[in-house]
C-alpha cells in the first residue's frame, strides 16, 4: 500500500473516506438500522465529494437486492430511501454551487471531461494519426465547450476496438500491476526498468491478492460466503472495471486496496449450505 502512495495527491484522502464508508456499509449489512443506513450514505457521500468514481457505491448497494436467490440482500424501503438521502444531502450543495457557478450540471467536478480529453489525446491507433493531432487541431480552430467535447465523443465512437477493447484491456491490467511510482521516485529504478527484487515482492505480497479475489468471487458466487463478502467483491470488480474503461492508473487501486487485504482475513470466508456463514 506505501508503494502506491508516491505523491500526496487525491488517493490518501480517497482511502480514507472508502474504507469509512467500506465500514459502514459492512456494518449496515450485517446489522440493519436507519441510523446505520444514514451513516453509509452519508459517508458514502463523503467519499464521493473526496473523488467522484465512488459515485455508484450506494446504488451498488441497493442493486444486491435484485441478485438472483442465494445472492440477493433484502432491505428495508425506508432504509434505502434513507441511505439514498443522506448520499444526496452530502453531495447536493456542492453540485449546486457547480450549477450556480458554471451554469450546467456538474455532479462533484469536471473530471470526467479531463479523462475523456487524456484518453483521446493519448490514443496511438495502427495506421492513423495518434489522437493528440484532433487536440492540437481543435486548439488551432479555437473550438471549445460542448463542441469540442462532441468532437472527442466521436473520435472514441469512430474507434470503437481501441477503445473497448484494446485500450480497456490494456487498462485493467495497469490498474492491476504492482505499482512502481514508490521505487522510481526514490531512485531505486529508472522508469521503464524492471528488477528481479521488484518482481519477487509483488510476486509473494500482490499476486496473491488478486487470486484471492477470485477466491472469494467464486466463493461468493456459490453462495458460500458472507452478504458483506459480496459487496466486497462487487465492489472491487465494478471500481475495477469502471477504470478500465477510463483510466487504468495502478495509484488508483490504492483507494480499494484493503479490500483485497480484508479478503485475505479468515473471516472473510464462508461455509457451505448448511453451516453458518461469516460475516466479512
Amino acid at each position: 500500500m506505501v508503494t502506491r502512495a508516491a505523491f500526496v495527491l487525491q488517493e490518501p484522502t480517497l482511502l480514507l473516506f472508502t474504507t469509512l464508508a467500506v465500514l459502514a456499509s459492512v456494518r449496515w449489512i450485517k446489522a440493519p438500522s436507519t441510523p446505520v443506513a444514514a451513516l453509509a450514505g452519508a459517508a458514502w457521500g463523503l467519499c464521493c465529494l473526496a473523488k467522484v468514481v465512488a459515485w455508484f457505491a450506494p446504488f451498488l448497494l441497493l442493486a444486491m437486492r435484485f441478485l438472483p436467490g442465494r445472492l440477493r440482500r433484502e432491505w428495508r424501503g425506508g432504509e434505502m430511501a434513507v441511505l439514498l438521502l443522506c448520499f444526496a444531502a452530502v453531495v447536493a450543495p456542492w453540485t449546486i454551487r457547480n450549477y450556480v457557478q458554471f451554469h450546467r450540471f456538474i455532479l462533484v467536478n469536471g473530471q470526467g471531461e479531463g479523462m475523456l480529453k487524456w484518453n483521446v489525446s493519448h490514443a496511438e491507433i495502427p495506421g492513423e494519426p495518434p489522437g493528440v493531432c484532433l487536440v492540437e487541431e481543435l486548439d488551432r480552430q479555437g473550438i471549445t465547450g460542448e463542441t469540442r467535447t462532441a468532437r472527442y465523443w466521436r473520435y472514441v465512437f469512430d474507434h470503437p476496438g481501441y477503445f473497448l477493447g484494446y485500450r480497456t484491456a490494456r487498462n485493467a491490467v495497469h490498474f492491476a500491476a504492482p505499482p512502481r511510482d514508490w521505487w522510481i521516485s526514490r531512485g531505486h529504478f529508472r522508469p521503464g526498468e524492471h528488477r528481479t527484487g521488484f518482481w519477487i515482492l509483488s510476486a509473494l505480497f500482490h499476486v496473491p491478492l488478486y487470486l484471492l479475489l477470485l477466491l472469494r468471487t467464486g466463493q461468493w458466487w456459490k453462495g458460500r460466503a458472507s452478504p458483506a463478502l459480496g459487496f466486497l467483491v462487487l465492489l472491487y470488480w465494478t471500481y475495477w472495471v469502471q477504470h478500465a474503461i477510463t483510466w487504468g492508473d495502478p495509484r488508483f487501486g490504492l483507494a480499494v486496496y484493503p479490500i483485497l487485504v480484508a479478503m485475505a482475513l479468515p473471516l472473510a470466508a464462508g461455509t457451505g449450505e448448511g453451516g453458518t456463514v461469516s460475516e466479512a
